[in-house]
């Protein structure tokens, strides 16, 4: 973290703060969540030992024993709706609870499984995970954590293997990544996460091949990753729905629709349906766009297949009357949230 970024944090540290236990933000909730919901999104729930290995970007990850808490805050000053309940609020135009909220998962992390669900058991708190249902049950990992990993044992193996190193520069001048050979820890993490933001919506096949070179030249595998960086199994995913989660398409392959032709956003959309009403026997209603991407032609698509709700990544609270097919949601991180003042602070749209 920067040093502005470390004031910024700690400015916000004090403000949330203050204003918590001034009473100010308690008022602020009766206000702005009159008959309105939030709906929180979750990636990564993750161990410190945990923390340290695997390679998703920090706006993904929550530390376990701050969720856990949040959870709890959840509980005593929200009500916590299930997908149904939400689904049926919007459908019959009824208002909604005062204060209310739906956790929701994307991707179907093993971290979901292992350290999210044995908090919301304890709490008896319901919530939905997203899948893209072509990652489940696999060795695979997303590109954005394959090529974090490859790009920085890259980096480690240039230093201590300088046979290699030329071999590794010849292969990341290709891709206009070889300042990375010659950066400092500090500066080579933020060269990758460059990296991995110039690469959304690019061109698939090109990073691809980058990942593919990458791995050739460092004699590695890709699912070694999945050690920490992998997935539900499909047996995990049926115990999840009978300790009380909900399931929702988020794709196959975790495509951006807006991204690919139009027979492709489908196959996606219809693909993710299907697959999971095979593996869970029963209706799937909900829909993730992939990172939030969507246009108007995606959301007829996902009405189409059968969904009845879909969701964003924009912001925004949910009230009676809203697009059941264009619903907003709150991204949650640790740097943002880490203390209870923050994280109320975050869910009123403070910071």
């Amino acid at each position: 973290m920067s040093p502005l970024a470390r004031w910024k944090h700690l400015l916000k540290v004090i403000v949330s703060g203050a204003l918590y236990h001034a009473g100010v933000l308690w008022i602020l909730q009766r206000i702005l969540m009159r008959r309105r919901a939030i709906v929180l999104t979750y990636h990564r729930v993750l161990t410190a030992d945990e923390r340290a290995r695997v390679a998703s970007h920090p706006a993904m990850v929550v530390d376990r024993d701050v969720f856990a808490k949040q959870m709890a805050l959840l509980k005593r000053r929200f009500t916590v709706l299930s997908l149904d309940a939400l689904t049926e609020r919007l459908r019959s135009g009824l208002p909604l609870p005062n204060s209310s909220c739906l956790i929701t998962f994307d991707d179907g992390w093993k971290d979901t499984f292992d350290n999210a669900l044995p908090v919301l058991e304890r709490l008896r708190l319901p919530a939905v995970v997203f899948l893209p249902v072509g990652y489940v049950g696999s060795r695979r990992v997303f590109w954005q954590e394959a090529l974090t990993r490859l790009l920085r044992l890259a980096a480690n193996t240039a230093k201590e293997r300088p046979l290699v190193r030329e071999r590794l520069r010849n292969v990341l001048s290709r891709f206009g990544l070889e300042p990375l050979l010659d950066a400092e820890p500090d500066g080579c993490e933020r060269l990758i996460e460059a990296a991995i933001a110039e690469r959304k919506g690019a061109n698939a096949v090109e990073t691809g091949r980058l990942v593919d070179a990458l791995s050739r030249e460092l004699g590695t595998s890709t699912e070694e990753f999945s050690d920490v960086d992998g997935f539900v199994t499909w047996q995990q995913v049926r115990l999840m729905a009978e300790r009380g989660m909900a399931f929702g398409g988020h794709g196959v392959e975790h495509r951006l629709l807006t991204c690919i032709p139009e027979a492709e956003s489908r196959a996606e959309v219809e693909g993710a349906r299907e697959t999971l009403q095979a593996n869970l026997g029963h209706p799937i209603e909900a829909f993730c766009y992939p990172n939030g991407y969507f246009t108007t032609a995606i959301v007829e698509q996902v009405r189409k297949a059968g969904y009845t709700i879909a969701f964003s990544t924009r912001r925004g609270l949910v009230e009676a009357g809203d697009d059941p097919f264009r619903i907003g949601r709150l991204n949650v991180h640790d740097s943002v949230t880490n203390t209870e003042p923050m994280f109320l602070a975050r869910l009123l749209g403070l910071f």
